[in-house]
């Protein structure tokens, strides 16, 4: 309310403007209004957001048939995902989603990340996964970006943080687009040869070095690092103090908790679906 308020004093002082707060405090942009052209625009309505959303979720479940999600698009989630989906289109956008567990980050992540058209990647957690098996997942990662130069998205959430040592190698990631000794000398050897004919679609030095430089600038500017974290605790600000490229290098978007307008909307659709079975027809609102 404060920010919104220095908007307005602001918009009057600077520009003789007399808009009222809830003149721009709903404003939405977005680019995925188009499939083809990715035109950034003005959103217009939630509800057109929301119906286009409702589509892209149907053929994610139909492409993710595994892993299908039930997701509820209210007001306050388009936001979330509008400021996801910005953040990874933009050049070296990285994202920090500070929120409670169970807030959607994830699934809405996921969705973005198809909206975009990017190849999403996260690790999975089984007994005995360490930093040998994370840096196996990593190279993963940065081979998908760099040598397939396919734009990449790398969810990490920190509940999958097993031991501190990786965030110091998302953290390099973050800050210089490599990890320190992260690959064997025949892996290096394949990675030159993978990334060769794009140097030379580049104009660039077919050298050694020029090559390893190229495929780190192509990790920088394909992958896009996004870090679901809850705040709860001294973890969250311990991290941030010992790895400052969580901060410097993310966009943060805070989840607080959902108004009621959410909830409401949440217990709408799921009661509506099962009114007829529970035999609650008459005291729930037609979809």
């Amino acid at each position: 309310e404060k920010f919104n308020e220095f908007i307005k004093e602001q918009l009057a002082a600077k520009l003789g403007a007399s808009w009222e707060v809830k003149d721009f405090e709903d404003i939405m942009y977005g680019d995925y209004l188009t499939r083809e052209d990715k035109e950034y625009q003005p959103v217009q309505s939630v509800k057109v957001v929301q119906d286009l959303l409702v589509e892209y979720l149907e053929e994610y479940n139909m492409d993710n048939t595994g892993s299908m999600m039930q997701l509820v698009f209210f007001d306050m989630a388009v936001f979330h995902l509008s400021r996801i989906c910005r953040v990874l289109r933009q050049p070296r956008g990285n994202a920090l989603l500070v929120g409670m567990g169970g807030s959607g980050r994830q699934s809405l992540v996921r969705l973005s990340a198809f909206i975009a058209e990017y190849e999403l990647k996260t690790i999975a957690i089984v007994r005995g996964y360490g930093s040998n098996e994370f840096h196996e997942d990593l190279k993963e990662v940065l081979l998908s970006a760099g040598a397939k130069n396919k734009p990449t998205a790398f969810l990490l959430s920190d509940t999958q943080i097993v031991e501190e040592s990786f965030l110091e190698d998302v953290n390099n990631i973050l800050n210089a687009g490599e990890v320190p000794n992260l690959f064997a000398a025949d892996e290096t050897e394949s990675i030159i040869g993978q990334v060769r004919p794009l140097v030379k679609a580049a104009g660039k030095l077919d050298t050694k070095d020029a090559i390893l430089k190229h495929f780190v600038q192509l990790v920088r500017e394909n992958l896009h690092v996004v870090l679901t974290m809850s705040p709860i605790g001294s973890a969250f600000r311990q991290r941030c103090l010992m790895f400052p490229s969580l901060v410097n290098c993310c966009t943060i978007d805070w989840f607080n908790a959902w108004p009621a307008e959410a909830l409401y909307s949440v217990a709408h659709v799921k009661l509506a679906e099962k009114a007829t079975d529970f035999g609650i027809s008459e005291y729930v609102d037609p979809l």
